[in-house]
């Protein structure tokens, strides 16, 4: 990072202490992925050390510098970036799942104007922000952030279950049951072939992600959720339909196209 222009490309990596410190001088107290301190929370000394090393770090490594008026300044490009995670328009997170049991793995897609920015957590501490070149890219990082693998092909497969309906039979077939799960969904209107399908697609451990997606415009906030579900044999797209008693679960096999022109609309 030796350009001080907040336009050139960006990937830098922060302890905690020194996004902290970042934040602080974007008047923002959180960003979604700083999690607590796993050595406790620390007493207000102890945090004023702490962003005291921080400034020293960022110095170090020609992050930031000192004014002649004693003021720290951070880089235009490392502030510019993350302001853009602290001030979005869009956002995009991925939580993914590489196995049931496992534990989640998180990706954070930050938009604002033409500016496209992703935190990632390396380690408990680490946090790597990149400024992305372009949406299609972005796309592209989204993919790989829910483990995506492209060139399954299957027959088109969908059904419809209500929230509940769908729970039971999920729990089912996490349980080792898939025929009792297809069964429950057959019940309820899916079709033999469908249920069966993805009923055995849950029983195998498959990898899941959930796709979370907002939108500012106007002074009103647009939200969509999509969860992603994938093993060897087939890939399947699953959105929520109505809220309350009337709610249903929309479940169907997808292909990478379809998911990617998903996530490409949603930034246009």
């Amino acid at each position: 990072m030796s350009n001080e222009n907040g336009a050139k490309p960006l990937n830098v990596l922060l302890s905690r202490e020194e996004l902290l410190l970042v934040l602080q001088m974007l008047r923002v107290s959180a960003l979604p992925g700083l999690d607590d301190d796993p050595n406790g929370a620390l007493s207000a000394e102890q945090q004023a050390t702490a962003l005291t090393v921080a400034a020293r770090a960022l110095r170090a490594r020609e992050l930031a510098q000192v004014r002649d008026n004693g003021e720290l300044a951070i880089h235009t490009a490392l502030l510019a970036a993350v302001g853009v995670c602290a001030y979005p328009q869009q956002t995009i997170y991925v939580y993914h799942w590489p196995t049931n049991g496992a534990a989640a793995r998180r990706y954070f897609g930050y938009v604002r104007g033409e500016e496209i920015v992703a935190h990632t957590r390396p380690a408990d501490v680490l946090h790597l922000f990149a400024r992305l070149p372009s949406p299609p890219y972005f796309v592209g990082q989204l993919l790989s952030a829910c483990a995506w693998e492209d060139g399954l092909t299957s027959a088109p497969l969908h059904f419809t279950a209500p929230v509940a309906i769908f729970a039971q039979a999920r729990q089912q077939a996490d349980n080792g049951a898939p025929q009792a799960a297809a069964n429950l969904l057959v019940q309820h209107r899916a079709s033999v072939e469908s249920a069966r399908a993805f009923a055995t697609t849950l029983a195998d451990r498959p990898r899941l992600s959930i796709v979370q997606m907002r939108k500012q415009h106007n002074g009103a906030v647009a939200a969509r959720d999509l969860t992603l579900v994938q093993n060897s044999q087939r890939s399947w797209l699953i959105t929520n339909d109505g809220e309350g008693e009337k709610a249903s679960v929309q479940v169907k096999s997808t292909t990478t196209a379809e998911v990617s022109a998903l996530l490409a609309g949603w930034l246009n």
